[in-house]
């Protein structure tokens, strides 16, 4: 090392480097070598001045990821960005639900109960500049119109036409879960569909099946519903006469999550037990922050350290997904399944919940994903948020980092 800064020198300092070198011949060598390296730090950033910038950046979140062990810290200026993304997201939505709330079943941009709950958990107790707050019984009461009768749970949309007027579980989690986030007791009856349609080992699939398969058994609906049992329990809004069917219901989710985790690459396919693998970081955020929330110790460290291995070197756009279409025989006929389990909202929480776990290397590469994350530009977002659900979901994971997660630095 000594040798390549000496013929360094040797470039720089020409005729002169004798003279130097006689200079410094009585300093130690712990002073010759920080010289040496100052010496070719400034070289560097003569070449690229932004070099130094960069340096001092990466030196200080080192340092900051080794202090801080439990919350993702972030400065003040981070925290001013991300304030304001959560606020021009609020606002955006907030305008889309008040535009929404009033059209009939019958309107092809109707809202229904999947989405209802989407705004819910995104929008509740949120505080907009210039906005009265949406109140939860407005939230209560669309959910309450929209509940079909005849099942007493919520279909995936209200058109025949397009196929998507049968129940649906992913829908009913959401609702549910949406409950438990108002901490408002939900009806029996979409806690009794969900139990009911769950496979004997754990799973399920989106649409209720006419015969069941292991293969469809979906990492989304499996992961979506067993949240919204548990949070339901914690919370303790689950009728007496139906707590230990709820309890057993969440236990069979959760080890049914963690034994469909792929043991070689330790992450979730969108559909575990079918062919070919389909793996999908959205699905494996999702199931990593369910077991770290209710069962911490059916989660793998190997996953977690695998899910940081994986971060992308560029922020997804809030429209990118993990896509996936089949056919699902259902007993009202053929529906079509699309999945579609958006990316960055998911990383965003997946991120967070890695933070406490990591090591000091693996703090610095989340530390610097979410400051990456902070620094997007509003605008793009917004309007790369094409449909609302895309606008909710990365509402709710940008409010979760900023309320539960965070640890304030000065800047």
């Amino acid at each position: 090392m000594l040798f390549v800064f000496e013929k360094f020198f040797e470039v720089v300092f020409g005729d002169h480097l004798d003279k130097l070198r006689e200079k410094l011949r009585g300093w130690p060598l712990r002073r010759r070598v920080a010289l040496c390296v100052l010496v070719m730090l400034a070289a560097l950033a003569a070449i690229r001045p932004s070099l130094p910038v960069t340096l001092w950046k990466s030196g200080k979140r080192l340092a900051v990821a080794g202090l801080e062990k439990e919350d993702v810290p972030l400065s003040g200026h981070t925290i001013t960005k991300l304030d304001y993304l959560i606020g021009a997201l609020g606002h955006h939505l907030h305008a889309r639900f008040r535009e929404r709330e009033q059209l009939p079943p019958s309107h092809g941009d109707a809202i229904n109960g999947w989405e209802i709950g989407q705004f819910a958990v995104a929008l509740d107790g949120l505080a907009l500049s210039g906005l009265e707050p949406i109140p939860r019984q407005r939230f209560l009461s669309l959910f309450s119109a929209s509940l079909s009768e005849d099942c007493g749970c919520y279909r995936e949309r209200f058109s025949s036409e397009l196929q998507m007027d049968v129940p649906h579980v992913g829908a009913n989690a959401w609702v549910l879960y949406a409950y438990g986030r108002l901490g408002e007791q939900p009806p029996r009856s979409i806690i009794s569909f969900l139990i009911d349609r769950q496979s004997p080992e754990g799973s399920w699939a989106m649409f209720p099946l006419k015969a069941e398969s292991r293969e469809l058994g979906s990492t989304y609906a499996t992961a979506w519903s067993t949240l919204a049992l548990h949070t339901a329990v914690k919370r303790k809004l689950v009728p007496a006469n139906l707590i230990d069917d709820a309890t057993q219901s969440l236990n069979l989710g959760l080890n049914w999550l963690a034994k469909s985790m792929d043991a070689q690459t330790w992450d979730w396919d969108l559909y575990p037990y079918s062919k070919p693998r389909q793996p999908s970081s959205s699905a494996t955020a999702l199931a990593m922050f369910l077991l770290s929330e209710a069962q911490p110790q059916l989660l793998s460290e190997r996953a977690k350290e695998a899910f940081i291995g994986r971060l992308p070197a560029e922020v997804p756009a809030p429209s990118a997904a993990d896509a996936y279409n089949q056919d699902l025989e259902t007993p009202w006929g053929m529906r079509r399944e699309a999945v579609r389990l958006l990316k960055l909202p998911w990383l965003v929480i997946g991120t967070a919940e890695a933070y406490r776990r990591a090591s000091l290397l693996e703090r610095y590469r989340l530390l610097s994903f979410v400051e990456r994350i902070v620094e997007e530009d509003s605008e793009s977002w917004i309007a790369d948020t094409r449909w609302d659900f895309i606008a909710a979901e990365l509402l709710i994971s940008l409010r979760h980092l900023r309320q539960g997660y965070l640890h304030l630095l000065e800047s």
